[in-house]
């Protein structure tokens, strides 16, 4: 097994990586000399890392069961969140998506605090947009106070209401309480509005 570092922005590769030999129980041979993998993707390979994170899963068995919403009553809207936007309605989300010709002043964030108010077990899906904001963008996490959520769904680019949540998995997605959004892509998160006590979502 191999691993190599991954940045989200423009550093200079470091050539090195960690390795590890697994040894499994049972009757099996193992080969005489180790091969180290000679394709490790690129250190900046933003759509590997993506697809290598998109294969999270629930366990979704007996034991540990998952509760997806799959009727959405409460999508969230549009709103500035440092760097990270949550998407609209429509495929088009503006100077908030991923563009290379933006303003300085987009990198100034709008300071605030917004409240949202849900009723009890309303199901909720957020869609976070990631930017990359005169190529300075990072991924972005993103923790809920209050909530663990479903990842239903991440992928690269401008969210299109339309087409990708054709690709949400909603059988056995993973249940977290803190998600990356990628930069230059989106994340969906889908919970129920079930814990009365404050809930929160903070950018780290």
């Amino acid at each position: 097994m191999a691993a190599r570092q991954y940045v989200t922005v423009g550093a200079a590769d470091v050539d090195n990586a960690t390795t590890a030999v697994i040894e499994y129980n049972g009757d099996y041979s193992p080969p005489s000399d180790p091969v180290f993998p000679s394709n490790l993707p690129f250190h900046i390979d933003i759509e590997v890392a993506n697809e290598f994170l998109s294969r999270l899963r629930s366990l979704a068995n007996a034991e540990h069961p998952v509760f997806v919403p799959e009727k959405i009553s409460h999508p969230i809207e549009k709103k500035g969140l440092y760097g990270v936007i949550i998407a609209p309605a429509g495929p088009d989300p503006g100077v908030a998506g991923c563009h290379d010709d933006l303003p300085n002043n987009t990198v100034i964030p709008t300071i605030g605090t917004k409240v949202r108010m849900f009723d009890y077990n309303e199901t909720v899906e957020i869609v976070f947009q990631g930017t990359d904001v005169l190529a300075g963008a990072q991924n972005h996490p993103m923790h809920m106070h209050g909530h663990s959520f479903y990842v239903a769904g991440s992928g690269i680019g401008n969210f299109d209401n339309e087409t990708d949540p054709k690709s949400y998995n909603l059988i056995d997605p993973p249940e977290l309480n803190t998600v990356r959004v990628p930069k230059n892509g989106w994340v969906t998160d889908r919970f129920i509005a079930n814990n009365p006590v404050r809930t929160s979502t903070v950018v780290l």
